[in-house]
C-alpha cells in the first residue's frame, strides 16, 4: 500500500502506517485524519493547534460519566472486527491525557478482551453499555483512548465524517 504524508520530515510515521495499523486521532500535539487522495493512495492530513471543546458523554444509565478533550468535528472509525460489528460501534480517538472519568464511574465499570487481549473494552456493570474503550497501544500511537459516537451527550459534535478499518484482519 502506498502512504502520503502532507507534512514533511515524517518517515517514521509514514512507515508506521505503512504497517497498515489504524491510525486515527492524535500523534504528539497533531490531530490527523485519514482520507483518498486523488492518486489512489491514502493519505493523511495534519492539523496542528487544532481548536477543541470539551465533549460529556457517557453509558445509558449515566452511571459511567466522562469528558473528552476533541474537535467538534471529528473523523470516527467503524470497525469489523467481530466485537465492534456485533455492537455497530463507531469510535474518535483522543489522547488518554485528554480524557477524565468523572464521579464515581470507575467504580460501575467492567472489562472485557478477547483475542490478543490488548484492546480494553470498558462497559457498564449496571447497563452494559461501552461508551469508550482503551484500543490497542503502538509505539506511535500509545495510550489512547476510543470514546464511541452515539455516546457523546448531544450539542458538541458538529461533523463526524467516518472511515472504514479493517479490524477483522487483527482478529
Amino acid at each position: 500500500m502506498s502512504i502520503c504524508a502532507n507534512i514533511c520530515g515524517h518517515d517514521k510515521l509514514d512507515m508506521f502506517f505503512k504497517k497498515g495499523i489504524c491510525a486515527l486521532g492524535f500523534i504528539g500535539h497533531f490531530y490527523f485524519t485519514l482520507f483518498h487522495c486523488s492518486s489512489g493512495c491514502e493519505k493523511y492530513e495534519f492539523r496542528e493547534n487544532m481548536e477543541t471543546v470539551i465533549h460529556n458523554g457517557g453509558c445509558h444509565c449515566r452511571r459511567v460519566r466522562w469528558q473528552a478533550e476533541a474537535p467538534s468535528s471529528v473523523t470516527a472509525v467503524t470497525c469489523n472486527c467481530s466485537n465492534c460489528a456485533m455492537r455497530g460501534s463507531t469510535a474518535f480517538v483522543v489522547p488518554k491525557a485528554k480524557f477524565k472519568l468523572l464521579g464515581e464511574s470507575e467504580q460501575h465499570l467492567n472489562t472485557y478482551t478477547f483475542g490478543t487481549h490488548t484492546a480494553k473494552h470498558l462497559f457498564c456493570n449496571v447497563c452494559g453499555i461501552t461508551s469508550f474503550y482503551i484500543q490497542r497501544e503502538h509505539p506511535e500511537n500509545p495510550d489512547c483512548v476510543a470514546i464511541v459516537v452515539s455516546c457523546v451527550d448531544s450539542g458538541t459534535l458538529k461533523h463526524v465524517q467516518i472511515r472504514h478499518f479493517d479490524g477483522k484482519s487483527w482478529e
